[in-house]
């Protein structure tokens, strides 16, 4: 139903941006494609702080049109966003034999949104508001490689665990942001802004950067399950034809 929803929504982006070049009313006689990318600061929030780190980064690219004189424009984003990494040492002895443990784990996500943004427009400034709604791709890389620090017979010397861990779930929440216009080359417009987004997300299994446990030269993973919502703090540039 999601994926559904979401081609529908393109083609017929498509289509009134086609429609809105070939018509001559005044309302449709321009539609603006609008091209933004931006990056900057995740931090995860509700019970999703509890479990993973409390510092990340994202990379976003958002796509809209925006029928003038309309202040509404109506747009796609899609982005990437990396929630977590850590790289360590642990040294279990939980009985015979001890391994010494590195542990090399990757958390990320990727959001796929349908944004309702209200951007109006006060000389080169430009604030706005915005809607969104769609699907979350959270997945987490674990590799664990341990080195045995007392040879035994039996066992081996060494292993190597890797684990690739993954959900989709929801998506949603609002933003606000402003823009500043810098120039105009022939009919493109550039601008940079500053951007903040609640975005919102349903339950999803993940691991946190705490979910390995060892026994013997077995590794196991505790799954865990809450919401996954994060704030993101962007900045970025864009361009208006």
């Amino acid at each position: 139903m999601y994926w559904r929803c979401l081609i529908l929504f393109i083609v017929n982006l498509v289509s009134v941006y086609s429609n809105a070049q070939s018509w001559h009313a005044p309302y449709f006689s321009s539609t603006p494609l609008i091209v933004e990318v931006s990056g900057g600061g995740s931090i995860p929030t509700g019970a999703f702080s509890q479990v993973v780190p409390k510092t990340g980064s994202n990379l976003s690219f958002y796509l809209a049109c925006k029928p003038t004189p309309s202040p509404i424009e109506f747009g796609i984003s899609l982005r990437g966003i990396l929630y977590g990494y850590e790289q360590n040492d642990r040294q279990y002895v939980l009985s015979v034999p001890s391994y010494q443990l590195v542990l090399d784990k990757m958390h990320y996500m990727i959001p796929l949104n349908l944004h309702l943004r209200i951007a109006p427009e006060f000389g080169d400034f430009q604030p706005y508001v915005e809607f969104f709604g769609g699907l979350k791709y959270i997945a987490t890389r674990t590799s664990t490689k341990g080195t045995q620090m007392i040879a035994q017979p039996g066992n081996p010397d060494s292993f190597t665990s890797i684990l690739n861990f993954s959900d989709l779930t929801n998506s949603f929440g609002l933003g606000m942001g402003l823009k500043y216009s810098l120039f105009e080359l022939g009919n493109v417009r550039y601008q940079i802004f500053i951007s903040g987004q609640l975005l919102k997300g349903g339950n999803a299994r993940y691991l946190s950067l705490n979910d390995v446990n060892v026994v013997q030269n077995e590794v196991y993973f505790n799954h865990r399950n809450s919401t996954t919502d994060l704030f993101l703090l962007n900045f970025g540039i864009g361009s208006t034809f």
